[in-house]
């Protein structure tokens, strides 16, 4: 990092954005590890910063197609792309987390690492496309399921995501999504992983927000990354974060984003906390002004 660029204090990120450590130390103190650690990752050349996007970057909604990112956090990541490599990995599709972001510069990961659009371009695994077809047989074999109320059914082209958010019943909800795919044969192809209110079938290919966090520290060379997120997806994000920088490979932090339905799960294997969406976009702005950049206008922004 160049001199003069470090120009926001301790202080200052104590009023913007609420780091917590894990452990028992009190609160002062969980403040100022954090900044120190902060600072080190940030010294770090190539930067990278991940961010998922549903209850990080963009607050939880009743559907996804009611999510929203607003004006002010759009321009804080194309600020920061300016800066350092920014990376958006989501469950989402491709597509979808595309159309949802809407920014040019950054790279996205869609289905939890099966697509990735980089240099304008989608780069999908060959072995991803039989899934294709599989996950058109699930749907037509779960589609009893769409009659429970608050059920709603998401495709992701190569896998399924059930969300019981709306449903009436969480728990009968839950339970009666996990017994149509048990009996369910083609869903027998797919692995099976629960989120907040979600069940989703993932093709079976051990692809995974962690695997993704790897490939890409190794393709940009990164020597320095934060990963910011706030569901169980994340942990496996939060534990290569980890496993790399224990094995000397990159300096890096891994922060969870505490909302209503954050499991201590999520941020007992995250090395820091901030609270929710807001917390994020003070983190985002620290780095843009540690980095000695300045953040855009949102007039600037396509669509604004």
């Amino acid at each position: 990092m160049s001199p003069g660029t470090e120009v926001v204090t301790i202080a200052e990120l104590r009023e913007r954005a609420d780091f917590t450590l894990r452990d028992d130390r009190d609160a002062a103190q969980s403040q100022i590890d954090a900044m120190e650690r902060l600072r080190a990752v940030l010294k770090c050349r190539p930067f990278g910063f991940f961010t998922d996007v549903d209850g990080t970057i963009s607050p939880l909604a009743a559907t996804p197609q009611a999510a929203v990112i607003s004006p002010h956090t759009r321009a804080l990541l194309r600020s920061l792309a300016a800066l350092a490599h920014v990376i958006i990995i989501s469950g989402r599709t491709l597509v979808d987390v595309r159309r949802l972001v809407g920014l040019r510069g950054v790279t996205y990961v869609g289905s939890h690492g099966l697509a990735t659009w980089i240099d304008g371009r989608e780069e999908l695994d060959g072995s991803v496309r039989p899934y294709v077809r599989l996950a058109q047989q699930a749907m037509n074999e779960l589609s009893p399921l769409r009659r429970i109320g608050g059920v709603l059914f998401e495709e992701k082209g190569t896998g399924i995501a059930i969300h019981y958010r709306m449903a009436q019943n969480g728990e009968e909800a839950r339970a009666s999504i996990l017994r149509g795919i048990a009996a369910a044969g083609s869903a027998a192809h797919f692995d099976l992983f629960e989120g907040v209110r979600v069940i989703e079938l993932r093709p079976r290919l051990g692809l995974n927000k962690g695997t993704s966090v790897r490939s890409l520290v190794n393709r940009f060379r990164l020597e320095g990354l934060i990963y910011a997120g706030d569901d169980v997806t994340d942990v496996e994000a939060f534990e290569a974060v980890r496993d790399l920088r224990s094995g000397g490979r990159i300096d890096g932090m891994s922060i969870a984003a505490r909302n209503s339905e954050t499991t201590p799960e999520v941020e007992a294997a995250a090395d820091f906390s901030v609270d929710s969406v807001t917390g994020v976009e003070s983190l985002l702005s620290y780095c843009i002004r540690a980095l000695g950049g300045t953040v855009a206008s949102t007039d600037d922004l396509p669509g604004q």
